[in-house]
C-alpha cells in the first residue's frame, strides 16, 4: 500500500528513480524493505518538489517585476512631464519619450549629454552651482526652475524635481526626477506683473495730476 500510495503521489521523474532505487538494491542485495525504500524516494521526492517551488517562485518573482517595470514604463511614457535618470557625472541614462515635445531632440540624442548641455552658457552655470550643492549633500532637487533652449531655439523654462539615487553602500549612483514645462504659466506670471506695474503707474500719474 505504501509504494501504490508513493506511485500515485509522485510525478513521473520521481516514480522513475524511485523503481530504480529498488531494483538497483535489490539487484545488489541490499535491503529491500519497502519503508526503507520509500523514505529515500520521499526525500528525492521532497527535494524535487522544493527544487521546483524554488524555480516557480523566481519565475514568478521575474514576471512580477516585468509587470511592474511595464507598468511603470506606460505611466512615464503617457505622462506630459519629461521623465529622466542621470549618473554621478550628470549625464543622461534615461530620457522619456515626451522630450521630443518639450525640447524638440529624440530621447537618444540625449543620452550621454549633461541637462547643462540644452541651456545658454550663463543659464548652465547658475543651475550648475546650485545642482552642485544639492549633490553634495544627496538632497532632492524641489522645484528647481532652469531654462532650456528648445532645438528651434526657442526658450523653454523647466521646473524640476527629483531625488538621489543610491548604492547599497550609500554612494551616489545618480539622480531620477521629472521636468515640466512651465513657460506658459511663466509668462502669465510675467504678464499679470507688468499689468500691476502698469496700474500702479497710471495711478501715481492721476495722483500727481490731482495734487
Amino acid at each position: 500500500m505504501l509504494v501504490q500510495a508513493a506511485h500515485q503521489q509522485a510525478d513521473l521523474r520521481c516514480v522513475k528513480f524511485f523503481d530504480f532505487q529498488f531494483t538497483g538494491n535489490a539487484a545488489a542485495g541490499h535491503d529491500q524493505n519497502p519503508v526503507c525504500q520509500c523514505a529515500h524516494f520521499f526525500q528525492f521526492y521532497r527535494y524535487q518538489q522544493n527544487r521546483d517551488t524554488g524555480i516557480t517562485q523566481r519565475q514568478q518573482a521575474a514576471a512580477a517585476l516585468r509587470a511592474s517595470e511595464e507598468k511603470f514604463r506606460g505611466l512615464v511614457e503617457t505622462s506630459f512631464d519629461f521623465v529622466w535618470e542621470i549618473d554621478a557625472q550628470g549625464r543622461y541614462t534615461y530620457v522619456s519619450p515626451q522630450v521630443r515635445t518639450m525640447l524638440g531632440y529624440a530621447p537618444e540624442e540625449m543620452l550621454g549629454r549633461t541637462p547643462f548641455d540644452f541651456m545658454a552658457e550663463a543659464e548652465a552655470k547658475r543651475v550648475g552651482a546650485n545642482f552642485g550643492k544639492l549633490i553634495a549633500e544627496k538632497k532632492p532637487i524641489i522645484g528647481m526652475e532652469n531654462v532650456n533652449r528648445h532645438r528651434n531655439g526657442t526658450n523653454v523654462v523647466l521646473e524640476t524635481n527629483g531625488s538621489a539615487m543610491l548604492g547599497p553602500d550609500g554612494a551616489l549612483v545618480g539622480y531620477r526626477g521629472i521636468d515640466r514645462d512651465i513657460t506658459a504659466r511663466k509668462r502669465a506670471e510675467q504678464a499679470l506683473r507688468d499689468a500691476n506695474l502698469r496700474l500702479e503707474y497710471e495711478e501715481a500719474v492721476r495722483t500727481r495730476e490731482l495734487a
